[in-house]
């Protein structure tokens, strides 16, 4: 059971809803159990104000999703830990370490259209702190593959974030 890649696209934007950088990376991830996803990380491309970036976050060790299991308005809390390492116009920056704290609330299934095609969704909701921001995203019913993120923006600030798979291929097939 080989992890899967899938790719995505997204874009941020200011607070007068423009594009200030667009993004394309990919994520490994696999199914370990009936209701048990691991993920592994990301490399993600970024252009941003004419400069290029890329960066790669690894969870150390794997970030283990239990979420599929959950009934909707149920909470869970987990910590992630992770190693960025980021090129910014060809030139390397030291690596990153990070651990986060956050909260994921299951919402429920829903039907989500799109640019790989419609697929049936798991829906959650994630935050750091009760009242903070709240993130969105949507995973592939039976795969445990995100499909879509979704991170407001901070008021008067913006950079808004919308990621969504542009393609998908699991053992050679589209789901």
């Amino acid at each position: 059971n080989q992890a899967v890649e899938t790719n995505s696209t997204g874009s941020s934007t200011d607070a007068q809803g423009n594009v200030t950088a667009t993004y394309s990376g990919s994520d490994y991830s696999r199914q370990t159990g009936p209701m048990e996803f691991t993920e592994y990380g990301f490399i993600v491309h970024s252009t941003v104000q004419g400069g290029t970036a890329s960066s790669k976050l690894v969870f150390s060790p794997p970030f283990v999703n239990r979420g599929p299991g959950m009934t909707p308005g149920q909470q869970i809390a987990y910590t992630s830990t992770s190693i960025t390492t980021t090129t910014v116009n060809a030139v390397a920056q030291p690596p990153i370490q990070s651990t986060q704290t956050h909260t994921a609330r299951y919402v429920g299934m829903e039907s989500l259209a799109i640019a790989a095609g419609t697929f049936d969704a798991c829906k959650f909701e994630v935050f750091d702190s009760p009242g903070g921001p709240v993130d969105t995203l949507w995973f592939l019913v039976g795969h445990g593959i995100e499909l879509k993120y979704v991170q407001p923006a901070t008021p008067g600030i913006g950079g808004g974030f919308v990621r969504e798979l542009t393609s998908i291929l699991i053992n050679g097939s589209q789901p």
